[in-house]
């Protein structure tokens, strides 16, 4: 069962026993707890692996149809998900992992030109890695979040973050707080340098176990960033996901980004088929478009549908239905 970080200390504060309740400690135990952590992960290398941050709608910024969301400081991302917990779901169950866009390319995202196209769930890593932008967007309606699995030194830690480490992880770090408790506030040197010892003999241990080849430790993906793409994206590809279907009717007014007439087409390849979902439920049922260089006259009734942003001859392009 995963640990959170939450219960993580309530473990090393069983290690402390007596000294996990004394009086005016309280902020300088956790202070301790998470430097000790800290120290763990630049010891033990395997430790850094395997974080992962939660992005709700309200920790992204808006950038057209898509948004912008910061990586935790030192983060290299390896995997991102879209996730929902829609009527108390499993988001495990209901989890969609994303595939890699170039950062070059982003503006197609921006702009929404998968829009309607199912299982089109994209991400774009920034520069450095600093930030990322995600499409489609994820919403507090919807009760979508996105989910970064990453690597790296990891600062920060917040009470429902799951700690990627054995328990005994917690022992050891309970060694380190009763050293920094022996020489900063009872002033006894010499059982400071015992505690730290036991917390260096035990750190050890650890990293022993932590560096035994493991055959089933192998990556899915890799960070890339302006390089190659990753591995054969078809081993992880889009899934559908049935709330997430944004085209609903073929018709409808200027601005209506619902209304398949209005999806944005300059930016598209030709040709470039897409498919529409048009149910909820299981099994789903779908229609396949192709966007061709054509001049055809607008007539929904047989298969063919002329863009909102047609222009001839900037723009000459049509939609037919099923082929």
């Amino acid at each position: 069962m995963a640990t959170t970080w939450l219960q993580f200390i309530a473990l090393v504060k069983e290690h402390l026993t007596v000294d996990a309740n004394r009086r005016g400690t309280e902020t300088f135990v956790t202070r301790v707890i998470k430097n000790a952590v800290i120290d763990l992960q630049r010891f033990i290398i395997p430790y850094r692996d395997g974080h992962t941050t939660t992005y709700a709608a309200i920790d992204l910024d808006e950038h057209g149809s898509a948004q912008l969301g910061q990586f935790p400081s030192g983060a290299k991302p390896k995997a991102i998900y879209f996730q929902t917990t829609k009527d108390g779901a499993d988001p495990e169950c209901l989890r969609n992992r994303m595939d890699w866009f170039p950062w070059k390319d982003r503006q197609v995202l921006i702009c929404g030109a998968f829009r309607c196209q199912r299982g089109a769930y994209f991400y774009a890593v920034g520069p450095m890695a600093k930030n990322f932008i995600v499409y489609p967007k994820v919403s507090v309606d919807e009760l979508t979040t996105i989910l970064v699995v990453w690597e790296g030194l990891k600062l920060n830690f917040a009470d429902v973050d799951i700690v990627p480490w054995p328990d005994e992880a917690a022992e050891a770090v309970a060694f380190y707080v009763k050293a920094q408790i022996n020489l900063n506030i009872d002033r006894n040197i010499p059982l400071a340098q015992a505690n730290q010892q036991l917390y260096t003999l035990k750190r050890l241990s650890l990293w022993r176990d932590a560096n035994e080849p493991l055959v089933a430790d192998q990556p899915d993906d890799e960070f890339a960033d302006g390089g190659p793409l990753p591995p054969d994206v078809e081993q992880f590809g889009a899934e559908a996901i049935p709330f997430l279907r944004t085209i609903t009717t073929i018709e409808g007014a200027a601005g209506v980004m619902t209304a398949f007439v209005n999806v944005p087409t300059s930016l598209l390849p030709i040709p470039f088929a897409v498919v529409i979902q048009t149910t909820d439920y299981f099994p789903f049922t779908s229609v396949t478009w192709t966007l061709k260089s054509a001049t055809n006259a607008h007539d929904p009734a047989n298969g063919v549908v002329r863009p909102a942003d047609y222009s001839d001859p900037t723009n000459a392009r049509v939609w037919f239905k099923g082929t």
